[in-house]
């Protein structure tokens, strides 16, 4: 597989002290077929890992000389592409808001507090693997805030916030260790720990903006590491302003997460 090797100066992206410097720009695609924008200076593409594992979407973007992270979910088990990988028994309970996923036992990775053997640490390790040998730059792993009863729905599991800090700080060293950036996918309450924001290269946040909560990502911009927001219902004109001036890296997307796509060029 052909992979694009980046120079230092574009990968890992870095954020500009400068707010009037236009913030790495990016698109997020889980929808498939993924479609490269005209715009050449999006050169950041955050795209289905499981989606786009059996033909060459990597490689497109890697052609052209940009970057994939990759969006696998590891906090829940998926029913339409997870029941051979997870034994029948593996401790699981409902996602209320979405009905075909179940949350998992996260402190399965964990050897001291694992019922399985670490069953779940196996099957996760594999998962980096193949994103490893698909040429993904980074991951973007989904449903790393189990623990935070104020974010969703109770798990139905006992996790608590040092769990999740084992679980997040965990795949970032096994990601790391392939040589993969990561992404901390919201998860707000644990962004403003240190070892987290140590940790994690990047933030991909949801609707930040739109319900104030870009301020809990404060450490990673001190550290120029980029804040990449989606916003679903703002219009540009309502999100890009504050964007600039805070150095978000902000674009208006569909919840589908298809090719459609506006962002804050207009304003730089």
């Amino acid at each position: 597989m052909f992979t694009y090797t980046a120079t230092a100066a574009d990968w890992p992206p870095t954020l500009n002290p400068n707010p009037a410097v236009q913030p790495p720009k990016w698109d997020w695609q889980l929808a498939t077929p993924v479609k490269l924008n005209p715009d050449t200076s999006i050169k950041i593409y955050d795209i289905d890992m499981f989606e786009n594992e059996k033909d060459t979407t990597v490689q497109t973007p890697h052609s052209n000389g940009y970057k994939a992270i990759c969006y696998p979910d590891v906090g829940s088990w998926e029913n339409w592409r997870d029941e051979e990988r997870f034994p029948q028994n593996h401790p699981r309970r409902q996602i209320l808001r979405l009905p075909r996923r179940k949350w998992l036992d996260i402190r399965d990775v964990n050897p001291h507090k694992s019922a399985t053997g670490a069953k779940l640490a196996q099957i996760l390790l594999k998962r980096l693997d193949r994103a490893q040998r698909m040429g993904c730059d980074a991951i973007e792993p989904d449903n790393i805030d189990g623990y935070d009863k104020t974010a969703h729905e109770a798990t139905g599991f006992p996790l608590t916030y040092e769990d999740q800090i084992y679980f997040n700080l965990w795949l970032a060293d096994n990601s790391h260790a392939r040589g993969m950036l990561i992404a901390l996918q919201n998860n707000i309450n644990q962004a403003k720990d240190r070892r987290i924001y140590g940790a994690f290269d990047f933030v991909v946040s949801e609707e930040c903006i739109q319900y104030k909560e870009c301020s809990y990502f404060s450490e990673f911009l001190r550290l120029n590491k980029p804040v990449f927001v989606a916003e679903y219902k703002l219009a540009p004109a309502k999100f890009c302003i504050e964007a600039k001036a805070s150095r978000l890296s902000a674009i208006k997307k569909r919840p589908a997460l298809n090719a459609v796509r506006e962002d804050c060029s207009a304003y730089y």
